[in-house]
């Protein structure tokens, strides 16, 4: 009884800390995925502005141009 403990905690063990590694690190991983979605809205959000300021710079230099 006591080889076959033995041969299961080798196996067992490892494999165990293996598993608990790939949920820590999916869980991590979550955490980045969000703050990089976060970033991108923002960027977006940044984009859109500077868009919109570009275009009305533009209208007020072709206003005078006429």
């Amino acid at each position: 009884m006591t080889q076959e403990v033995q041969t299961i905690s080798r196996a067992g063990i490892p494999t165990l800390a293996v598993v608990i590694g790939i949920f820590v690190d999916g869980a991590r991983l979550n955490g980045i995925h969000g703050r990089i979605d976060d970033l991108r809205s923002h960027l977006d959000r940044r984009l859109d502005d500077l868009k919109g300021t570009c275009i009305s710079d533009l209208r007020r230099v072709q206003e005078r141009l006429r």
